[in-house]
């Protein structure tokens, strides 16, 4: 084994158990993404486990808005939900995280080295260090698995077909990675695009290519195939109707609203000069696009077409997304027209900027390979700057980890203001048990209703039956039942009805009686209500306090127990 090849193993080796070092250290101290994250799936996961893995058509889980059909839930095919029946939470958090991580690193080698870079050339250290550089992008939805971090496999795998490979492993990748992303977010908007490359070929080569075009049906078949149930609740259900029904694009979006070209410049400035959406971060704007953007136009002066044209042809799929992201969000008059079509309100044509991470990282690729070659005599030595400086960036970028980091090392609780909370302190779960075993009764027996700051579904994570939470898929006789109890809140401004009645995923409830209404919490079931802070009663109060449970954590919160009377 050559002395570069062991560096390059060091180099992946030594990366990854940095960034496992605070996972296996602090555990459940840790700081954990919450948005979309840790206050959702991950919740939903463990609460659907605790019922067991497969389960009837019919059932129900209680513990979130007032109890909602399993089918609204990701399928049990999916690795993501599965593992939860296997594995303890944080064990199986950890699981997919870092095993995310690997296959994102793998699929980016293999791509890169069968498909990007030039074979005849020593790209050791281009390989390893672009495909770590892409394995530890800061993946906030790390429940999600392999939707962000799998495509460079999957691409790989229909590229190898495309080329008339037919081995078994890319159909086994074809296969198995429809159960590892979800669909929702990324399987439409990639298929299309690979779609897109089969059309490419038959236009310009005159090549039908019949096995590459079935095994993009193929690959569309099984995805439907993991999600079953949101099918049988979509078009067999008849008794179930969406809370989504109520959206409308144009009302989401009313403080967010450009003009034509303003969209499209927003558009343009998120995806490829800033570092694209939150969700889909593509962490390249400080070192990755200085690099893209001089390789580009040096490249084209030199007229080094092997580098020219794909940075062009990467442009010109950056651009295509970022004025479908700028449009679909900004553009009113697109904003309506989709609200008139429900296939366009279902399909959410924006999620393509989905697909930016690995656009990022081929333009780091083809920029870095055209830098090593046309500056022969100290190219390496910046592509090794380079990567090292964007490895540097990435974990900057990643405030879970940076906050780990410094926990760790300073020994100081990081404060509540300045980053989100550990593991151990959102879902406080020694001190909801304090809170069940006062009540005393089976949980089972009685409803709450949760109020203020407490993190939506951190009780229904707990075990307790919530009227409310965060779903972004329930009954919409829920959603407009927790409007009526929320009718004054609605009332008082703007925001909180596009919050809560048009969008509607997080019933929020606040600590104030004047705007909520007791007897229609009665009416859904509630017992007690839960709090992180005082509730302001009316001078009649249909509520009373029966006890304060102080933080076990020194950053938690405190959690306050009321009564709904009679």
């Amino acid at each position: 084994m050559e002395k570069k090849q062991v560096y390059s193993i060091f180099l992946v080796v030594a990366v990854f158990f940095i960034y496992m070092l605070p996972y296996l250290i602090l555990k459940q101290d840790c700081i954990i993404s919450v948005w979309d994250n840790l206050d959702s799936y991950f919740v939903w996961y463990k609460t659907i486990a605790k019922y067991g893995w497969f389960l009837p058509l019919n059932f129900e889980i209680p513990e979130i808005m007032n109890g909602v059909p399993r089918n609204v839930f990701h399928s049990e095919l999916i690795f993501q939900v599965a593992i939860f029946n296997f594995l303890t939470p944080l064990k199986a958090y950890f699981t997919i995280d870092i095993l995310s991580r690997i296959i994102g690193f793998t699929g980016t080698y293999l791509l890169l080295k069968d498909f990007v870079l030039k074979k005849e050339k020593d790209n050791t250290l281009l390989l390893s260090g672009i495909s770590l550089c892409f394995a530890f992008i800061p993946n906030y939805l790390t429940v999600n698995f392999l939707t962000i971090l799998g495509q460079p496999l999957w691409l790989w795998a229909f590229l190898n077909i495309r080329k008339e490979n037919y081995k078994y492993y890319n159909w086994l990748v074809l296969t198995f990675m429809p159960f590892c992303v979800n669909f929702e977010l990324v399987t439409p908007f990639f298929l299309t695009i690979v779609g897109g490359i089969w059309l490419y070929d038959l236009i310009s080569k005159k090549k039908s290519n019949p096995i590459f075009l079935l095994s993009i049906f193929y690959c569309a078949f099984v995805s439907l195939i993991t999600i079953y149930r949101f099918i049988y609740i979509s078009f067999f259900d008849k008794d179930f109707v969406s809370h989504r029904k109520d959206w409308l694009y144009a009302q989401l979006q009313i403080f967010l609203q450009y003009p034509f070209f303003e969209s499209i410049k927003k558009g343009i400035f998120t995806q490829i000069f800033d570092n694209g959406e939150y969700c889909a971060f593509t962490a390249t704007k400080l070192v990755i696009l200085p690099i893209y953007l001089f390789s580009l136009i040096y490249s084209g002066y030199k007229r080094q077409k092997q580098y020219f044209l794909p940075l062009i042809w990467l442009l010109i799929f950056s651009i295509f997304v970022s004025v479908i992201y700028g449009l679909g969000f900004y553009y009113q008059p697109l904003l309506k027209f989709i609200d008139s079509h429900e296939v366009l309100k279902q399909f959410q044509i924006t999620r393509y900027y989905f697909l930016m991470p690995t656009v990022g990282m081929l333009t780091f690729a083809v920029s870095l390979e055209f830098l090593k070659e046309v500056f022969p005599k100290y190219g390496k030595y910046l592509v090794a700057i380079f990567i090292f400086l964007q490895i540097i960036y990435l974990f900057a970028q990643n405030p879970f980890f940076s906050n780990n980091v410094k926990r760790y090392i300073t020994h100081q609780t990081i404060t509540r203001e300045t980053c989100k909370l550990t593991y151990k302190e959102y879902l406080s779960e020694e001190n909801f048990k304090l809170v069940k075993n006062f009540i005393g009764q089976p949980q089972n027996t009685y409803k709450v209703a949760v109020v203020g700051g407490i993190p939506l579904n951190v009780p229904a994570y707990n075990g307790f039956q919530q009227i409310n939470g965060y779903l972004n898929l329930y009954p919409l006789q829920t959603k407009r039942k927790l409007n009526q109890l929320n009718a004054n809140l609605i009332k008082d401004k703007l925001k909180n009805q596009i919050f809560l009645a048009v969008w509607g995923h997080q019933q929020v409830i606040v600590e104030n009686e004047y705007s909520f209404d007791t007897k229609i919490m009665k009416e859904m079931g509630a017992k007690y209500l839960i709090s992180d802070k005082p509730i302001q009663q009316k001078e009649n109060s249909k509520i009373k306090l029966l006890k304060e449970f102080p933080p076990l954590q020194e950053q938690a919160y405190p959690i306050y127990l009321y009564l709904l009377l009679e």
